[in-house]
Protein backbone atom coordinates (compact mmCIF):
# COMPACT_ATOMS: atom_id res chain seq x y z
CA UNK A 1 0.00 0.00 0.00
CA UNK A 2 2.68 2.14 0.76
CA UNK A 3 4.16 1.82 -2.94
CA UNK A 4 0.96 2.28 -4.52
CA UNK A 5 0.75 5.32 -2.50
CA UNK A 6 4.12 6.60 -3.32
CA UNK A 7 3.26 6.10 -7.40
CA UNK A 8 0.29 7.70 -6.94
CA UNK A 9 1.55 10.72 -5.67
CA UNK A 10 4.21 10.85 -8.44
CA UNK A 11 2.05 10.66 -10.91
CA UNK A 12 -0.03 13.44 -9.36
CA UNK A 13 2.86 15.63 -9.41
CA UNK A 14 3.85 14.95 -12.83
CA UNK A 15 -0.09 15.80 -14.07
CA UNK A 16 0.49 19.32 -11.99
CA UNK A 17 4.09 20.04 -13.30
CA UNK A 18 3.49 22.01 -16.34
CA UNK A 19 5.73 23.45 -18.61
CA UNK A 20 7.09 26.46 -17.66
CA UNK A 21 8.87 29.48 -19.57
CA UNK A 22 7.45 29.70 -22.80
CA UNK A 23 9.48 31.63 -25.31
CA UNK A 24 8.55 31.81 -29.07
CA UNK A 25 11.55 32.74 -30.81
CA UNK A 26 13.64 33.16 -27.82
CA UNK A 27 11.20 36.10 -26.69
CA UNK A 28 8.29 36.65 -24.06
CA UNK A 29 5.13 36.91 -26.12
CA UNK A 30 6.71 38.90 -29.24
CA UNK A 31 4.45 40.94 -30.88
CA UNK A 32 5.50 42.56 -35.35
CA UNK A 33 7.28 38.79 -36.17
CA UNK A 34 8.35 38.15 -39.41
CA UNK A 35 9.41 34.79 -38.59
CA UNK A 36 7.31 32.49 -40.89
CA UNK A 37 8.38 29.11 -38.60
CA UNK A 38 9.17 30.70 -35.39
CA UNK A 39 11.13 28.85 -32.94
CA UNK A 40 9.08 27.31 -29.46
CA UNK A 41 10.49 26.40 -26.33
CA UNK A 42 10.24 25.48 -22.94
CA UNK A 43 11.22 24.47 -19.81
CA UNK A 44 10.72 21.28 -17.29
CA UNK A 45 10.12 22.11 -13.66
CA UNK A 46 11.83 20.15 -11.09
CA UNK A 47 13.77 17.02 -12.10
CA UNK A 48 11.13 15.38 -14.70
CA UNK A 49 12.78 14.12 -17.85
CA UNK A 50 10.95 14.39 -21.01
CA UNK A 51 10.23 11.43 -23.21
CA UNK A 52 7.86 13.29 -25.56
CA UNK A 53 5.95 16.37 -25.89
CA UNK A 54 3.20 17.95 -27.99
CA UNK A 55 2.05 21.92 -29.15
CA UNK A 56 -1.26 22.95 -30.10
CA UNK A 57 -1.30 26.02 -31.93
CA UNK A 58 -4.37 28.53 -32.03
CA UNK A 59 -4.98 31.84 -33.69
CA UNK A 60 -8.09 34.27 -33.24
CA UNK A 61 -9.52 33.25 -36.92
CA UNK A 62 -8.28 29.62 -37.60
CA UNK A 63 -8.62 28.38 -33.99
CA UNK A 64 -7.44 24.89 -34.76
CA UNK A 65 -4.22 26.42 -36.50
CA UNK A 66 -2.03 23.18 -35.82
CA UNK A 67 -1.22 20.55 -33.37
CA UNK A 68 2.02 18.51 -33.29
CA UNK A 69 0.41 15.21 -32.33
CA UNK A 70 2.64 13.26 -29.48
CA UNK A 71 6.49 13.51 -30.59
CA UNK A 72 8.73 10.94 -29.27
CA UNK A 73 11.50 13.64 -28.30
CA UNK A 74 13.49 15.12 -25.20
CA UNK A 75 14.05 18.34 -27.07
CA UNK A 76 12.67 20.99 -25.00
CA UNK A 77 11.95 23.22 -27.89
CA UNK A 78 10.27 22.99 -31.93
CA UNK A 79 9.06 24.97 -35.08
CA UNK A 80 6.30 25.72 -35.58
CA UNK A 81 5.21 23.65 -38.67
CA UNK A 82 1.42 24.40 -39.33
CA UNK A 83 -0.21 26.56 -42.27
CA UNK A 84 1.52 29.73 -43.57
CA UNK A 85 1.14 32.32 -40.79
CA UNK A 86 -0.61 35.75 -42.05
CA UNK A 87 0.35 39.47 -41.25
CA UNK A 88 -1.00 40.33 -37.95
CA UNK A 89 -1.92 36.96 -36.74
CA UNK A 90 -2.28 36.62 -32.92
CA UNK A 91 -1.54 33.16 -31.98
CA UNK A 92 -1.45 31.50 -29.10
CA UNK A 93 0.10 28.24 -27.71
CA UNK A 94 0.44 25.55 -25.62
CA UNK A 95 2.75 22.22 -24.85
CA UNK A 96 2.94 19.28 -22.75
CA UNK A 97 5.05 16.65 -22.29
CA UNK A 98 5.51 13.38 -21.16
CA UNK A 99 7.80 11.71 -18.40
CA UNK A 100 10.08 8.90 -18.53
CA UNK A 101 7.28 6.72 -17.15
CA UNK A 102 5.12 8.10 -19.90
CA UNK A 103 2.87 10.08 -17.88
CA UNK A 104 1.85 12.83 -19.28
CA UNK A 105 1.72 16.37 -17.72
CA UNK A 106 -0.85 19.16 -17.99
CA UNK A 107 -1.49 21.93 -20.72
CA UNK A 108 0.83 24.81 -20.04
CA UNK A 109 0.07 27.99 -19.55
CA UNK A 110 -0.80 29.99 -23.03
CA UNK A 111 1.81 31.66 -24.41
CA UNK A 112 1.49 34.52 -27.85
CA UNK A 113 3.03 35.54 -30.22
CA UNK A 114 1.85 38.04 -33.18
CA UNK A 115 3.26 38.22 -36.68
CA UNK A 116 3.84 41.83 -38.25
CA UNK A 117 3.62 43.44 -41.44
CA UNK A 118 5.35 40.63 -43.69
CA UNK A 119 4.07 41.79 -47.24
CA UNK A 120 5.95 45.19 -48.64
CA UNK A 121 2.02 45.72 -49.87
CA UNK A 122 0.94 45.64 -45.97
CA UNK A 123 2.92 48.67 -45.75
CA UNK A 124 0.87 52.03 -46.55
CA UNK A 125 3.25 54.27 -44.56
CA UNK A 126 5.64 56.22 -46.50
CA UNK A 127 9.02 57.33 -45.83
CA UNK A 128 9.21 61.16 -44.70
CA UNK A 129 12.06 64.04 -44.37
CA UNK A 130 11.90 67.42 -43.35
CA UNK A 131 11.61 68.84 -46.86
CA UNK A 132 14.76 71.67 -46.84
CA UNK A 133 17.25 69.59 -44.04
CA UNK A 134 20.74 69.30 -44.82
CA UNK A 135 23.94 67.52 -42.77
CA UNK A 136 24.51 69.95 -39.88
CA UNK A 137 21.27 71.48 -39.66
CA UNK A 138 19.17 70.70 -35.96
CA UNK A 139 17.72 66.99 -36.53
CA UNK A 140 14.05 66.98 -37.17
CA UNK A 141 10.97 66.10 -35.49
CA UNK A 142 7.77 64.61 -36.78
CA UNK A 143 4.26 65.02 -35.37
CA UNK A 144 1.09 62.98 -36.19
CA UNK A 145 -1.91 64.46 -34.25
CA UNK A 146 -4.93 63.24 -34.85
CA UNK A 147 -8.69 61.92 -32.52
CA UNK A 148 -9.80 58.69 -30.73
CA UNK A 149 -13.59 58.78 -30.22
CA UNK A 150 -13.86 55.55 -29.91
CA UNK A 151 -12.94 52.51 -27.07
CA UNK A 152 -9.61 51.11 -28.52
CA UNK A 153 -9.19 47.02 -28.63
CA UNK A 154 -5.41 47.13 -29.46
CA UNK A 155 -3.40 49.56 -31.09
CA UNK A 156 0.39 48.83 -32.88
CA UNK A 157 3.12 51.10 -34.01
CA UNK A 158 5.24 49.48 -36.39
CA UNK A 159 7.73 52.25 -36.93
CA UNK A 160 12.00 53.09 -37.92
CA UNK A 161 14.02 55.52 -38.64
CA UNK A 162 17.36 56.03 -40.86
CA UNK A 163 19.32 56.93 -39.05
CA UNK A 164 17.83 56.76 -35.35
CA UNK A 165 14.44 57.27 -34.05
CA UNK A 166 13.32 58.37 -30.56
CA UNK A 167 8.98 57.93 -30.14
CA UNK A 168 6.23 59.62 -27.76
CA UNK A 169 3.17 59.17 -27.48
CA UNK A 170 1.34 61.74 -25.55
CA UNK A 171 4.67 62.57 -23.92
CA UNK A 172 5.23 58.60 -23.09
CA UNK A 173 8.60 56.88 -24.52
CA UNK A 174 6.49 54.10 -26.87
CA UNK A 175 9.54 51.89 -25.77
CA UNK A 176 12.14 51.33 -23.05
CA UNK A 177 14.80 50.21 -25.92
CA UNK A 178 16.88 52.71 -26.77
CA UNK A 179 18.94 53.91 -29.36
CA UNK A 180 16.89 52.25 -32.09
CA UNK A 181 16.89 50.85 -34.80
CA UNK A 182 19.98 48.57 -34.43
CA UNK A 183 22.83 48.66 -36.75
CA UNK A 184 22.45 46.66 -39.94
CA UNK A 185 23.80 47.03 -43.56
CA UNK A 186 21.24 49.67 -44.66
CA UNK A 187 20.74 49.08 -48.57
CA UNK A 188 19.50 45.06 -47.56
CA UNK A 189 17.64 45.27 -44.34
CA UNK A 190 16.21 48.26 -42.13
CA UNK A 191 14.82 46.71 -38.90
CA UNK A 192 11.19 47.98 -37.71
CA UNK A 193 10.00 47.61 -33.95
CA UNK A 194 6.56 46.64 -33.29
CA UNK A 195 5.30 48.01 -29.70
CA UNK A 196 1.94 47.75 -28.21
CA UNK A 197 1.07 51.59 -27.39
CA UNK A 198 -2.81 50.73 -26.70
CA UNK A 199 -2.14 51.79 -23.16
CA UNK A 200 -0.42 54.94 -24.18
CA UNK A 201 -4.26 56.16 -26.22
CA UNK A 202 -6.33 58.54 -24.59
CA UNK A 203 -9.93 59.54 -25.86
CA UNK A 204 -9.74 62.82 -27.96
CA UNK A 205 -6.59 64.43 -29.42
CA UNK A 206 -3.30 62.18 -29.30
CA UNK A 207 -0.31 62.88 -30.30
CA UNK A 208 2.74 60.96 -31.75
CA UNK A 209 6.40 62.80 -31.99
CA UNK A 210 9.56 60.89 -33.55
CA UNK A 211 12.81 62.51 -33.04
CA UNK A 212 15.90 61.37 -35.68
CA UNK A 213 19.29 61.23 -34.77
CA UNK A 214 22.04 60.49 -37.48
CA UNK A 215 23.44 56.92 -36.06
CA UNK A 216 25.65 55.16 -37.49
CA UNK A 217 23.96 55.58 -41.19
CA UNK A 218 25.27 59.05 -41.25
CA UNK A 219 28.18 59.18 -39.34
CA UNK A 220 30.24 62.63 -40.52
CA UNK A 221 33.37 63.57 -39.70
CA UNK A 222 33.06 67.00 -37.94
CA UNK A 223 35.51 70.16 -37.22
CA UNK A 224 36.13 69.66 -33.13
CA UNK A 225 35.09 66.07 -32.13
CA UNK A 226 36.52 62.44 -32.61
CA UNK A 227 35.05 60.99 -35.63
CA UNK A 228 36.27 57.38 -36.16
CA UNK A 229 34.88 55.68 -39.18
CA UNK A 230 32.62 58.08 -41.30
CA UNK A 231 29.75 56.36 -43.30
CA UNK A 232 28.61 59.70 -44.66
CA UNK A 233 25.42 58.96 -46.44
CA UNK A 234 23.85 61.40 -49.12
CA UNK A 235 20.65 61.03 -48.45
CA UNK A 236 18.70 63.30 -45.50
CA UNK A 237 17.90 61.38 -42.30
CA UNK A 238 13.74 60.08 -42.41
CA UNK A 239 11.60 57.60 -40.68
CA UNK A 240 8.79 55.92 -41.33
CA UNK A 241 5.69 54.68 -38.98
CA UNK A 242 2.55 52.52 -39.48
CA UNK A 243 -0.18 53.21 -36.59
CA UNK A 244 -2.80 50.92 -36.69
CA UNK A 245 -5.80 50.98 -34.01
CA UNK A 246 -8.47 48.40 -33.45
CA UNK A 247 -11.61 49.36 -32.13
CA UNK A 248 -14.13 47.31 -30.00
CA UNK A 249 -16.70 48.07 -32.38
CA UNK A 250 -15.02 46.57 -34.86
CA UNK A 251 -14.00 49.72 -36.83
CA UNK A 252 -9.90 50.60 -36.92
CA UNK A 253 -7.79 53.57 -38.33
CA UNK A 254 -4.71 53.74 -39.96
CA UNK A 255 -2.21 56.78 -39.08
CA UNK A 256 0.72 56.40 -41.87
CA UNK A 257 3.28 58.16 -42.06
CA UNK A 258 3.07 60.98 -45.49
CA UNK A 259 2.88 64.68 -46.37
CA UNK A 260 0.49 65.25 -43.90
CA UNK A 261 2.51 64.45 -41.12
CA UNK A 262 4.06 67.76 -39.57
CA UNK A 263 7.76 68.24 -38.90
CA UNK A 264 10.17 71.42 -37.84
CA UNK A 265 14.49 71.16 -36.41
CA UNK A 266 14.46 70.05 -32.81
CA UNK A 267 16.74 71.24 -30.06
CA UNK A 268 18.86 68.00 -30.62
CA UNK A 269 21.95 70.49 -33.10
CA UNK A 270 24.41 68.33 -33.09
CA UNK A 271 24.51 64.29 -33.45
CA UNK A 272 27.46 61.87 -33.99
CA UNK A 273 27.51 58.64 -33.24
CA UNK A 274 31.24 58.73 -31.73
CA UNK A 275 31.86 62.29 -30.85
CA UNK A 276 28.83 62.77 -28.84
CA UNK A 277 25.25 64.95 -28.85
CA UNK A 278 24.50 68.67 -28.61
CA UNK A 279 20.97 69.78 -27.32
CA UNK A 280 19.96 73.70 -27.04
CA UNK A 281 16.51 73.41 -24.75
CA UNK A 282 16.43 77.06 -26.25
CA UNK A 283 14.47 75.89 -29.34
CA UNK A 284 11.40 75.61 -28.40
CA UNK A 285 9.20 74.59 -31.79
CA UNK A 286 6.90 77.27 -32.72
CA UNK A 287 5.86 76.70 -35.88
CA UNK A 288 5.41 73.19 -37.46
CA UNK A 289 5.70 72.87 -41.49
CA UNK A 290 4.28 69.47 -43.63
CA UNK A 291 6.79 66.34 -44.09
CA UNK A 292 8.14 65.78 -47.67
CA UNK A 293 7.99 62.31 -48.87
CA UNK A 294 11.80 61.08 -49.92
CA UNK A 295 12.49 58.13 -51.67
CA UNK A 296 13.11 55.06 -51.11
CA UNK A 297 16.40 54.13 -49.43
CA UNK A 298 19.14 53.17 -51.55
CA UNK A 299 19.44 49.65 -52.25
CA UNK A 300 15.37 49.30 -51.76
CA UNK A 301 16.09 47.68 -47.96
CA UNK A 302 13.76 45.14 -46.64
CA UNK A 303 12.07 46.08 -43.51
CA UNK A 304 12.68 43.67 -40.76
CA UNK A 305 11.38 43.06 -38.05
CA UNK A 306 14.39 43.03 -35.09
CA UNK A 307 14.20 39.71 -33.73
CA UNK A 308 16.97 40.19 -31.21
CA UNK A 309 16.71 41.87 -27.79
CA UNK A 310 16.37 45.87 -28.07
CA UNK A 311 19.68 47.60 -26.30
CA UNK A 312 17.80 48.88 -22.70
CA UNK A 313 19.63 50.81 -19.94
CA UNK A 314 19.66 48.41 -16.82
CA UNK A 315 21.48 50.41 -14.09
CA UNK A 316 22.37 54.00 -12.58
CA UNK A 317 26.04 54.23 -11.83
CA UNK A 318 26.24 57.06 -9.37
CA UNK A 319 30.13 59.17 -9.11
CA UNK A 320 32.18 58.15 -6.54
CA UNK A 321 34.25 60.94 -6.17
CA UNK A 322 34.16 64.46 -7.39
CA UNK A 323 36.89 67.15 -7.90
CA UNK A 324 37.82 70.14 -9.31
CA UNK A 325 40.76 70.39 -10.28
CA UNK A 326 40.63 74.14 -12.78
CA UNK A 327 37.54 76.27 -10.79
CA UNK A 328 34.55 75.95 -12.60
CA UNK A 329 35.70 72.46 -14.61
CA UNK A 330 34.45 69.23 -12.28
CA UNK A 331 35.37 65.75 -12.78
CA UNK A 332 33.27 62.50 -11.81
CA UNK A 333 34.88 59.70 -11.06
CA UNK A 334 32.27 56.59 -11.71
CA UNK A 335 34.44 54.33 -10.65
CA UNK A 336 34.30 52.03 -13.26
CA UNK A 337 34.91 51.60 -16.82
CA UNK A 338 31.30 51.67 -18.22
CA UNK A 339 29.26 51.58 -21.57
CA UNK A 340 26.40 54.64 -21.49
CA UNK A 341 26.23 58.33 -21.34
CA UNK A 342 26.16 61.25 -18.63
CA UNK A 343 23.04 62.14 -17.58
CA UNK A 344 22.20 65.53 -15.99
CA UNK A 345 20.33 67.24 -13.85
CA UNK A 346 20.77 70.81 -13.50
CA UNK A 347 19.45 74.70 -12.79
CA UNK A 348 21.00 78.22 -14.10
CA UNK A 349 21.04 81.04 -16.15
CA UNK A 350 18.94 81.18 -19.97
CA UNK A 351 21.81 80.00 -22.51
CA UNK A 352 24.50 78.67 -19.92
CA UNK A 353 26.35 75.21 -21.66
CA UNK A 354 27.06 72.22 -19.88
CA UNK A 355 29.92 70.26 -22.06
CA UNK A 356 30.26 66.64 -20.27
CA UNK A 357 33.75 65.52 -21.46
CA UNK A 358 34.48 61.89 -21.45
CA UNK A 359 37.48 59.59 -20.81
CA UNK A 360 38.69 56.43 -19.48
CA UNK A 361 41.87 58.29 -17.61
CA UNK A 362 43.31 61.38 -15.70
CA UNK A 363 46.41 63.12 -16.07
CA UNK A 364 48.31 64.54 -14.07
CA UNK A 365 47.17 67.55 -14.05
CA UNK A 366 43.21 66.17 -13.13
CA UNK A 367 41.83 66.34 -15.83
CA UNK A 368 40.05 64.12 -17.95
CA UNK A 369 42.75 62.24 -20.63
CA UNK A 370 41.26 61.90 -24.36
CA UNK A 371 44.11 60.43 -26.50
CA UNK A 372 42.68 57.21 -24.61
CA UNK A 373 39.36 57.26 -26.55
CA UNK A 374 40.49 58.53 -29.82
CA UNK A 375 39.82 62.06 -29.38
CA UNK A 376 37.85 65.15 -28.42
CA UNK A 377 34.27 63.21 -27.56
CA UNK A 378 31.71 65.32 -25.12
CA UNK A 379 27.81 66.15 -25.02
CA UNK A 380 26.92 69.48 -24.21
CA UNK A 381 23.58 70.61 -22.70
CA UNK A 382 22.46 74.79 -23.35
CA UNK A 383 19.88 75.37 -20.53
CA UNK A 384 16.58 77.21 -21.08
CA UNK A 385 16.65 78.77 -17.55
CA UNK A 386 13.23 77.29 -16.37
CA UNK A 387 14.17 75.45 -13.40
CA UNK A 388 15.35 72.38 -12.61
CA UNK A 389 16.37 70.55 -16.20
CA UNK A 390 17.09 66.92 -16.89
CA UNK A 391 18.63 65.69 -20.08
CA UNK A 392 21.03 63.18 -21.46
CA UNK A 393 21.64 62.14 -24.54
CA UNK A 394 19.77 59.87 -27.10
CA UNK A 395 21.44 58.95 -30.14
CA UNK A 396 24.85 57.73 -29.30
CA UNK A 397 26.84 56.42 -26.05
CA UNK A 398 30.42 56.55 -25.06
CA UNK A 399 32.91 54.12 -23.28
CA UNK A 400 34.26 55.98 -19.98
CA UNK A 401 34.91 56.25 -16.44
Amino acid sequence: MLRAGFLLAVCACVACAQPVHLRTEYRVNPIGMDEPRPRLTWMLQGSMMQSAYQVRVASEARPGLFDSGKIVSSANSTVYDGPALRSRDRVSWQVRVWDERDVPTEWSEPASFEMGLLAREDWTARWIAHPVWQHGDPMPVFRRRFAVAKAVDRARLYITGLGMYSAAMNGREVTPDVLTPGNTLYTQRVEYGAYDVTPLLITGENSLVVELGNGIFNSVKTADRYFGLTFPSAAPVRMIAQLEIAFTDGTSQIQASGSEWETALGATTVSTWFGGEDYDARREIAVWGHAAVAETPAGDPKLAWRAGPGVRTYATALPVGVTEPRPGVHVFDMGVNLAGWPQIHVSGTRGTTVRMKIGELLGSDGLVREDTVGGNIYDSYTLSGNGLESWHPKFAYHGFR
